[in-house]
């Protein structure tokens, strides 16, 4: 039988944490619509590495708040979505 594997206690979920860190910057246009996103600036504004950023941002796209071109770059919508900068889970 395989056995799921927890987090160590008190270890955060970085990915959770660069997601609502870049939700609140949207919320309150610490980016601006149209702008481009660069991961390496954000994981350093949020203190993370590159890859909780990456996969944040992964989140956001699926929720439309930013969309990937096909350039490569990342940019927030238009439209990002206003609800509260304090929801903690990818579903709010």
């Amino acid at each position: 039988m395989s056995e799921k594997k927890d987090k160590p206690a008190g270890k955060p979920d970085l990915t959770l944490t660069a997601y609502n860190a870049i939700r609140q910057m949207l919320f309150y246009n610490e980016i601006h619509p149209g702008q481009k996103i660069k991961y390496k600036d954000l994981a350093g504004r949020i203190g993370v590495s590159m890859t909780p950023v990456i996969q944040a941002l992964k989140w956001l796209e699926f929720r439309n708040i930013v969309r990937h071109e096909p350039t490569g770059d990342i940019i927030s919508m238009k439209s990002a979505s206003r609800k509260s900068p304090r929801c903690t889970t990818p579903g709010c």
